[in-house]
């Protein structure tokens, strides 16, 4: 008998596939750290191209700081679930406005690690 899978792992499964395809495509990008949000941008662009039919369930933003990141993601993403993550709790009203502004979104202030 097969185990049935919980949403939970398919949730980390298609966050972890995401970022798969994320690093994967960041070696082939013509873009660098360098032109700022421009590789988020060039990033995106070559998995479009790649998986033209494909989009994420969720999205995890981890490090999320004020949510630029989820902004751009939002923008070719436009159905995806996101989690912005962030240990500073200076940045919450900043979090609070991303949220309004994207949608389909929540934050949390999280610290991963003790360290």
């Amino acid at each position: 008998m097969t185990p049935k899978m919980t949403t939970s792992a398919y949730y980390v499964i298609n966050v972890t596939f995401f970022w798969l395809l994320n690093i994967l495509l960041l070696l082939q990008c013509p873009c660098t750290y360098s032109k700022g949000l421009d590789s988020f941008s060039g990033l995106v662009t070559n998995l479009q191209k790649a998986y033209p039919d494909w989009s994420p369930r969720a999205i995890l933003d981890i490090g999320a700081n004020a949510g630029t990141w989820s902004i751009n993601a939002r923008k070719s993403y436009k159905e995806s679930k996101i989690l912005m993550l962030e240990a500073s709790e200076q940045h919450v009203p900043s979090l609070k406005s991303t949220v309004e502004a994207i949608g389909n979104a929540k934050y949390r202030i999280e610290v991963l690690s003790k360290q």
